[in-house]
C-alpha cells in the first residue's frame, strides 16, 4: 500500500486560487515551518530528483489560512483561527498563545481589581468608559455584553465580574441577584438557563468563582497533555453548536487573547475531575 496516497503535490498547491498575495514556494515553506500548514515529506521520482508532497487536506487549509489573512489577520491569530476550527496546527503555538492571554489576563486583573474584588481606581474609570456610548469597545466580548444589557447597566455588571473573577461572587456582592440576571445576560446564557432543564445548576457561577479563585492557569497549562488540550477544543466545539446558534454562545473562542486563554483553560480544568 502506499503510504503517501492522497498526499497533495507542492506544485499542485503552488496553483491554488487564492486571494490577496501570489502564492509562492517561499511562502508556503514559511508557513509550514510556523506551523500554520503541515509539514511535508520528500519522495524519490523514477525518473530522477524528488517531488515535495505535503498530507491530505493542505489544500482546504491554505485557502483558509488565505482567506484569514485576507482579513488583516495576523500570522498568529490565523494560527489560533485555524486551530480553533480543527485545523492541523503546531501545538506550540496555541500554548505559547494560551501563555500570553493567562499573562495578559493576570495583568489587567491586577491593574483593574483588588484582591477582593472591588475595582481599583483605573478599574473604576474604565467600568464608566464600558457604559459610554459614544466609545467603540475594542473586545468584541464587551461590545456584545453591551449591546446585551444595556449602557446603563454596564458598571454594575463589570463589578459583579470582577467578584466572579476575584473568587468573590455571591459573597461579596450586594445584589447577587442582580448581578447574577447581569452576567448571565451578558453571556448569553439566561434563555438557557431559563428553559423547562436549565443546562447549567443554580450554583454554577459560585463554582466558577472558586476555580477562578483557586487555580494557577500557568501551572495548569503546562500539565495539561496536547491530547487534552485537543479534546476539549473539540468538545467545547461541538457543545457550543449544540446549545446555541451563531453569534449568541456565552464567549466566542476567537474573542480577545486573555478572554480566550481563561475560558478555555477553564473548560479544560472542568473537564478534568471539576464537572459542575
Amino acid at each position: 500500500m502506499n503510504q503517501l496516497e492522497g498526499w497533495e503535490l507542492k506544485s499542485a498547491l503552488l496553483e491554488t486560487p487564492v486571494k490577496g498575495k501570489p502564492l509562492t514556494s517561499a511562502r508556503l515553506a514559511r508557513w509550514h515551518r510556523y506551523g500554520v500548514l503541515p509539514r511535508p515529506v520528500q519522495r524519490g521520482r523514477l525518473v530522477g530528483g524528488s517531488e515535495t508532497l505535503y498530507p491530505p487536506g493542505t489544500k482546504a487549509q491554505l485557502v483558509a489560512l488565505y482567506d484569514l489573512l485576507a482579513k488583516r489577520r495576523s500570522l498568529k491569530a490565523a494560527a489560533w483561527a485555524l486551530w480553533w476550527h480543527g485545523y492541523p496546527v503546531e501545538m506550540k503555538r496555541i500554548r505559547q498563545q494560551l501563555q500570553e492571554g493567562v499573562d495578559e489576563w493576570q495583568k489587567d486583573l491586577e491593574t483593574l481589581s483588588l484582591t477582593d474584588g472591588r475595582p481599583t481606581k483605573k478599574g473604576r474609570r474604565e467600568l464608566k468608559k464600558s457604559g459610554d456610548t459614544t466609545r467603540r469597545l475594542k473586545a468584541e466580548f464587551t461590545r456584545r455584553a453591551r449591546k446585551r444589557v444595556g449602557s446603563q447597566n454596564m458598571e454594575r455588571l463589570g463589578e459583579g465580574l470582577l467578584l466572579l473573577i476575584r473568587g468573590a461572587f455571591p459573597a461579596a456582592s450586594s445584589e447577587p441577584e442582580i448581578q447574577q440576571d447581569f452576567i448571565e445576560t451578558a453571556l448569553g446564557l439566561n434563555g438557557v438557563q431559563n428553559q423547562q432543564k436549565p443546562v447549567l445548576p443554580d450554583d454554577y457561577l459560585m463554582t466558577f468563582s472558586a476555580v477562578l479563585r483557586t487555580t494557577d492557569f500557568q501551572t495548569f497549562l503546562r500539565s495539561s497533555s496536547n491530547e487534552v488540550l485537543l479534546k476539549t477544543r473539540d468538545d467545547l466545539r461541538d457543545g457550543l453548536s449544540g446549545f446555541f446558534t451563531e453569534g449568541t454562545a456565552p464567549i466566542s473562542f476567537e474573542d480577545s487573547k486573555a478572554m480566550r486563554a481563561v475560558m478555555f483553560l477553564l473548560a479544560v480544568h472542568l473537564k478534568a475531575g471539576n464537572p459542575l
